[in-house]
């Protein structure tokens, strides 16, 4: 029996529909997420931000990634130090993770931090901080996605602060 190729036809489909920002947005919010404050130093000078957009990678090596905006101060900083912290912060500190979410220039008056082996801040009393040497930088459309080898953890117990529906949660046991 003989088998009759032929062409394969060339099946075009229509471009992918962009989806509207506003129901994005809103269908991201159906998705809880702690919270966590990325630090770093670059020149002399501390930078953070707010960032929900964190995740472990990898066990071998230990490997987390964190998604930036390309436009904020700190993913330049992240870029020119080559190293990062993140602090997953506790139920108890709502006002940290709003002070690190506003656009104020001086986001670490009056907030405790410690360093750890690579030096960069760290908030204090989060209940768990990780220091990250950057590994990987990846396009993602309007951010960029560090990947992170983690070199220093220090964690402590307490009730973790929740981010759902564009608002603060507390979790329930």
């Amino acid at each position: 029996m003989s088998v009759v190729r032929t062409p394969m036809e060339k099946v075009r489909l229509p471009p992918a529909m962009a989806i509207d920002e506003a129901a994005f947005k809103l269908a991201m919010s159906h998705f809880a997420s702690g919270v966590t404050v990325v630090t770093t130093e670059h020149a002399g000078r501390p930078y953070g931000m707010t960032v929900a957009s964190f995740a472990s990678l990898s066990l071998h090596p230990p490997l987390v990634l964190i998604c930036i905006e390309k436009s904020v101060k700190t993913h330049e900083a992240i870029v020119g130090a080559k190293k990062f912290g993140v602090s997953i912060l506790g139920a108890a500190q709502m006002d940290i993770s709003a002070r690190f979410a506003s656009r104020s220039e001086d986001k670490f008056s009056g907030i405790k931090t410690n360093r750890g082996e690579l030096g960069v801040p760290l908030i204090a009393d989060a209940l768990t901080t990780m220091e990250c040497e950057v590994r990987d930088q990846l396009p993602g459309g309007d951010h960029t996605i560090f990947v992170g080898e983690v070199v220093d953890v220090a964690t402590r117990e307490g009730i973790p602060l929740l981010y759902f529906r564009s608002g603060y949660r507390e979790m329930q046991p």
